[in-house]
This record gives structure tokens, sequence and C-alpha cells, in this order.
């Protein structure tokens, strides 16, 4: 394998699972978030293991600036060495290993590894100060390229490298409301609870629903009257 097959090997489509998104800016009232679609840090170094094994690529980081932190990725293959390096900006929550997982996936980026969403969207979500991460995932069908590669994937080489598809994490919003719900049970209001999620069809049919459904259990958890009567 040559540098030129390496890179065409890296460069073969990620499925939507391997997708994440990250947050690179908050709004003044710390209440939204612009989002950055980038892969999963396990995705990238799975395909960077199949395309030149555990032993053939490393990375370094340094920090820069005011908490900006650059990676360098080196692969090794047929006797040359690939070099790429990227710098992320300080994560909005201030969290280091965030910035230094960004900056890797960006080094990745520049070898020929790209989400199966253009990083060219940076869509606003709604944002949890208090556990400092997105509500919910945007609407991947609001995006025109992210739906066209849903509907009709390219289909990979047969030598490309797989990425195991293993099953995905609730997103961070139904994760927030089963906290909610988690608190107010504790608190005794399982029974109102119980209405709501009735009400509301579990997390809700669409991101507006949802919302509004995480917006009354906030309002129950801030409601300080008498807990549920035992049954």
């Amino acid at each position: 394998m040559n540098p030129a097959e390496a890179l065409e090997r890296l460069a073969a489509p990620f499925p939507l699972q391997a997708l994440e998104w990250r947050v690179v800016r908050l709004s003044p009232d710390r209440l939204s978030a612009q989002v950055r679609p980038q892969l999963r840090l396990g995705a990238v170094r799975e395909r960077l293991d199949a395309v030149f094994g555990a032993a053939g690529w490393s990375n370094a980081f340094a920090g820069v600036g005011e908490g900006a932190i650059a990676c360098t990725l080196s692969c090794q293959v047929a006797g040359w060495t690939l070099h790429r390096s990227a710098v992320a900006a300080r994560a909005p929550q201030g969290d280091p290993e965030s910035t230094a997982e960004s900056a890797f996936v960006y080094a990745a980026e520049a070898l020929g590894m790209r989400p199966p969403v253009s990083p060219a969207h940076r869509p606003w979500v709604d944002y949890n100060p208090e556990a400092g991460e997105i509500l919910f995932e945007p609407d991947l069908a609001t995006l025109s390229d992210a739906s066209e590669a849903s509907a009709a994937p390219a289909p990979p080489r047969a030598d490309a490298p797989r990425v195991p598809e293993a099953p995905r994490e609730k997103p961070a919003g139904q994760r927030a409301i089963d906290r909610l719900i988690d608190r107010l049970r504790a608190e005794g209001k399982g029974r109102a609870v119980a209405e709501l999620v009735v009400r509301y069809g579990g997390y809700g049919n669409d991101p507006a629903t949802a919302r509004e459904f995480y917006a009354q259990l906030r309002s129950l958890l801030l409601d300080r009257s008498n807990p549920d009567e035992a049954a």
C-alpha cells in the first residue's frame, strides 16, 4: 500500500453512527449553542488502526495561545510518513480534554476523514448550562447533504475499513429528560411525571414537543408544593 492508497482508504465514507455534534460557541445567556458536526474520537482511532495498524500512527499535542490545543497526526506507510496538524480553540465549557479531542479529530479531517455531515453546517440548538451539554441534536432532515448521505450513501470499496455500528447512546436531550425524571421521582412527584410522560408520548414526537416536555418537567421541579400522595 502506498501513501495515495492509504489516503483513499482513510477517506472512505463514515456511517451516521460515527457522527457527533461538538459545541463551538455559546449564546450570551448560555441557553443556546452553536454546534459543529465531526467524527467521534473512537471512529477516527478505529479507522487509523484499520489502515496503518495500531503501531503505525501516533499523535502529539501542544498548547497554543489562550487555551487552544494543536494536534499533529503522524502515520507510517511504505517508508513514508504522513503528517497533518490542526488547532482547536478552547472548548466553550473550558474543558482541555474536549479541546484536545477536537484538535485530534480536526487533524484527522486534514487526512481526509470527514464526517457524514459537512462541517460547514453549524446550527444553533438548545443548551443546558447546568449539565454543560446540548439538549437536542440538530434535525438531519433540515441539512441538505446530510439527508442525501442518509438516503443514498455511497457504497464503500470492498477493501475499505469498516467502522463497527455500535448502538448509539441516547441523545443529550433525552438524557437530560431522564435525569429530571429521576430527580422528580426522588422528590415524590412520580404521579405528576407519569401524567406528563403519557401526555407527551415519551420524549415527544419531534424536537419542539420534546423541548416543551422538558420545560414542563423543569416547572414541576421548581414547584415546591406537596409531592404526590402515597397510593
